[in-house]
């Protein structure tokens, strides 16, 4: 895989980064471009063009999505670890909220490192703080207020919604099932969050 950019004088593409294995996501945020593949997490400055490590041996936890804060802090959804994990200054990748390696499913208002997820596929922070999870296996949102306390944002019983499927809408603004939900986008301006499903 590589990255690459659209020249707005040209219109041509311009590869910045070629040869990247297993890539997952990228996302920017002041001149600093980090790239998430299996096992690791780089930043690529797009000043200096230079590529950094920040944090390596990630495969076990089965990241496919971050998040980036305007302050650099570094959030990974892990997918098959079923947990979100952060990443301190030094590096260090910490769990956020879930259960390192359980699959389960939160009870509201219990605190994020207590609460378990099942196949958390992205996120979603707000600009007050709070964080929205696609919890893909259990076919719900979660809410982490940023006391890191969770509760059920969108989304019902995630057996009955494997049950019934189609056949629960009952019509285009149906509120009581999500069907996988994947990724997240919330406009700052009207507070509408829309997610993928």
């Amino acid at each position: 895989a590589r990255i690459v950019t659209i020249d707005l004088g040209t219109g041509m593409l311009k590869v910045l980064i070629q040869d990247l294995f297993d890539l997952y996501d990228i996302k920017g945020i002041n001149n600093n471009l980090y790239i998430l593949q299996q096992d690791l997490l780089s930043m690529y400055d797009l000043n200096t063009r230079d590529t950094t490590p920040v944090a390596e041996e990630l495969g076990s936890y089965g990241g496919t999505s971050l998040w980036v804060t305007s302050e650099s802090i570094i959030f990974i959804s892990c997918l098959t670890d079923h947990t979100i994990r952060f990443i301190n200054a030094g590096g260090s990748v910490n769990v956020f909220a879930g259960t390192s390696g359980v699959p389960g499913d939160a009870i509201d208002n219990t605190s994020a490192t207590l609460a378990k997820l099942n196949s958390p596929m992205f996120t979603y922070i707000n600009t007050l703080g709070v964080m929205f999870i696609s919890d893909h296996g259990n076919q719900k949102i979660r809410q982490v207020s940023v006391n890191r306390v969770f509760t059920l944002f969108g989304g019902k019983d995630s057996q009955a919604a494997f049950a019934c499927h189609d056949s629960c809408y009952t019509g285009p603004n149906h509120p009581a099932f999500i069907f996988g939900p994947s990724d997240i986008w919330i406009n700052t301006i009207t507070n509408e969050k829309y997610f993928v499903e």
